[in-house]
């Protein structure tokens, strides 16, 4: 299952393998590819996780949300 997130307080390529590193350490997450340029973090899961642990896994500067298609 994919999910693509928004990501505030992402600036920079060091914020984007911040980003990578700390959710690809949460249970379940396969993958997960930031982009600064769309603010967007697209995570790859074996079964849904729900977005409230993925924000805790994330330093405080950083915003994520679910994207309303």
């Amino acid at each position: 299952m994919i999910q693509t997130y928004n990501l505030k307080g992402m600036t920079c390529g060091g914020c984007k393998a911040s980003v990578e590193k700390y959710l690809d350490q949460v249970d379940n997450i396969i993958n997960v590819e930031a982009n600064v340029q769309t603010a967007e973090v697209e995570v790859t899961m074996i079964s849904h996780i729900d977005t409230e642990i993925l924000k805790r896994a994330l330093p405080d500067k950083f915003t994520l949300s679910e994207k309303v298609l």
